[in-house]
């Protein structure tokens, strides 16, 4: 049984992700901040089968707790407001590096970033520019790492499922 990692997992998207894994039959570990809430709201929606592990993406250590022994990665985690040490950079940047490093690391065979529309290392948004630099380090790990830009939760959810895991990426992929 493939083995799913899905950090964010207990977000708004996350969810439906997690929801749309178990339903193609994969095993799924959720990787969450504050696994407690995460667990009551998984179990809430229907998805007792579903491991939740402790993991922040600005902590390697927990990071690489969380991605052994899986076959795949997903990294929909966000920041939409920037909170203390929560800032886009440490996020969207240096947290979606450490997830693909760890990932690699532990040889996890596919790589997923969920991004931003438009996202560009270039925009004068400082989230739109973290976003857009986030897919360049995390190419930089992994030339061959996939990044979604999806316009809505519903087109990640039409795209993703099973076949996630086959050459089906209409989306941006990390060039060598």
């Amino acid at each position: 049984m493939t083995m799913v990692v899905v950090f964010g997992g207990g977000g708004f998207l996350g969810q439906r992700l997690v929801g749309r894994l178990t339903a193609e039959g994969m095993s799924v570990r959720v990787a969450v901040r504050y696994p407690d809430p995460a667990r009551i709201k998984l179990r809430a929606i229907g998805f007792d089968l579903v491991t939740v592990v402790p993991a922040d993406v600005r902590d390697s250590v927990s990071m690489a707790d969380a991605v052994a022994g899986a076959d795949a990665v997903v990294n929909t985690v966000s920041a939409y407001v920037e909170m203390g040490n929560t800032t886009f950079e440490a996020v969207h940047v240096r947290g979606a590096e450490t997830v693909a490093r760890e990932a690699v690391a532990a040889g996890v065979a596919r790589l997923v970033l969920v991004s931003g529309i438009g996202a560009n290392s270039s925009s004068g948004s400082s989230y739109i520019r973290a976003r857009g630099r986030g897919e360049q380090v995390v190419c930089g790990c992994r030339h061959d790492a996939r990044t979604l830009r999806c316009q809505h939760a519903v087109d990640l959810l039409l795209r993703l499922g099973h076949s996630l895991f086959l050459p089906w990426c209409q989306s941006p992929q990390c060039r060598s």
